[in-house]
């Protein structure tokens, strides 16, 4: 299958009793992290991306009591070799992209930037091109590499552990370039959300061109 996007929106869950009532639909494990998150919009974002991998996995004939921790936090299937998925939450929405090969998404929503971040993480020539930009245009620049970088570092297990200004994002031509890599890395960007980023990464360039479901209540 083609790298799909799905998406959930985190407000069905506002009101304590849906909240409730959908949190004891989730693993053990997602329970205990949504449960572990002190800020309310944590919870949300936390239950409802656990809400919607957990029915993706159940589409694939998958139990979420299958799914395991890495050592990083990602969380895998062990030993599949023909479903492959990703997670990521920001803002009001959870995102989670699905193959038949590893892919890794992440989704940012838009906000100030501090001055000198992407002189600090990001390559010279990207920091140039988003410092050419002002105002929205500027941030939406920032978070677009931002989200190209954190769906590629996700895609090799390393995450936020990965230096970002080691390898470099192309977002004109969608691929990244890691010096290290023998093989291609496409790029896919989403801009079916006002106000957010959305990028999946892989080693095969076979994605869904669109979102392919946005799924509002479960």
């Amino acid at each position: 299958m083609p790298a799909e996007l799905y998406l959930i929106h985190t407000g069905f869950l506002q009101e304590e009793e849906t909240f409730l009532r959908q949190l004891k639909r989730v693993s053990r494990e997602r329970k205990e992290r949504v449960e572990a998150c002190r800020i309310k919009a944590d919870k949300l974002r936390c239950l409802a991306g656990g809400l919607l991998l957990e029915e993706l996995l159940r589409q694939n004939f998958h139990s979420p009591e299958e799914l395991v921790r890495e050592e990083k936090g990602r969380l895998v299937l062990p030993g599949q070799e023909s479903f492959f998925f990703n997670l990521s939450h920001s803002g009001d929405y959870a995102a989670c992209v699905v193959a038949d090969f590893p892919v890794g998404v992440d989704i940012q929503q838009f906000r100030p930037i501090q001055k000198g971040l992407a002189k600090r993480f990001f390559q010279p020539q990207e920091a140039e091109h988003i410092h050419k930009h002002t105002g929205k245009n500027k941030e939406e620049l920032f978070f677009r590499y931002w989200s190209a970088k954190e769906s590629y570092s996700k895609l090799i297990g390393e995450g936020l552990g990965k230096n970002f200004n080691s390898f470099a994002v192309r977002l004109e031509e969608g691929r990244i370039e890691d010096k290290r890599e023998l093989r291609e890395i496409y790029l896919k960007e989403y801009f079916c959300l006002p106000e957010y980023s959305i990028a999946v990464s892989a080693y095969e360039k076979d994605f869904q061109r669109f979102v392919k479901k946005i799924i509002y209540r479960l």
